[in-house]
This record gives structure tokens, C-alpha cells and sequence, in this order.
């Protein structure tokens, strides 16, 4: 997945971004999807490298955060989030590991 990422960067006009959205494994819904055996078991069906993929998030929100300008990550729905990766403009290109996070308010309680 980074290496998906890197190849993004590397075609990404100066200031274009990179939009991700996928399964939020620190969802409260996604907690939920896996406590309930049968249910995880079904989805487990579909997704068989379901846990490696979800071990590999920090490492490539990790990855994102070194790489791009900046990064903002909300829910998009209950179980998925909505990720933008802003390449920068190539002149003034601090990398300063910018992550703007804005699944959770302030109570910690998911906004979806």
C-alpha cells in the first residue's frame, strides 16, 4: 500500500492530492463487526488479509504523514473514513508530519 502511495506522489501534479477511503479499524463500528463471530467470520470471507491490512494502517498513515504536505482524515461513514494526502507545491515543501484527525470530537466519541 505505501508503494501504491509513493507511486501517487511521484505523479501527482504540485498541490494535487490523494484521495483514500476505507474501513476504519478504530471505529466503534467496526468494534462491533468483531465482536460478533458470525458476522466477522462473513466478513472474514471476503477479506481473508483482513488483519494484516488493518495492522498496516499506522504504517501507512505513518507513511503519508512523512511523504505529503499534509493529511486530514475524517469518518465518512460509520465504519470508513475519508483520507486526503496533499502532495505540496514543490517550492515550499516542508514536510513537518502534518495529520489533522477529525474522526472523534472532543469527548472522544466517533462523529458519524
Amino acid at each position: 500500500t505505501c508503494a501504491v502511495c509513493e507511486e501517487a506522489f511521484r505523479i501527482l501534479k504540485p498541490n494535487g492530492q490523494l484521495f483514500i477511503s476505507e474501513m476504519d479499524f478504530d471505529s466503534p463500528a467496526y468494534a462491533e463487526q468483531r465482536s460478533n463471530a458470525l458476522l466477522f467470520s462473513l466478513l472474514r470471507a471476503t477479506e481473508p488479509y483482513l488483519d494484516e491490512y488493518a495492522d498496516g494502517f499506522p504504517e501507512l498513515l505513518s507513511f503519508l504523514v512523512n511523504k505529503y504536505q499534509s493529511v486530514k482524515i475524517t469518518a465518512a461513514t460509520g465504519r470508513h473514513y475519508a483520507l486526503i494526502a496533499t502532495k505540496g507545491d514543490g517550492i515550499n515543501e516542508p514536510r513537518n508530519g502534518k495529520l489533522e484527525d477529525s474522526r472523534f470530537n472532543s469527548n472522544g466519541e466517533y462523529i458519524v
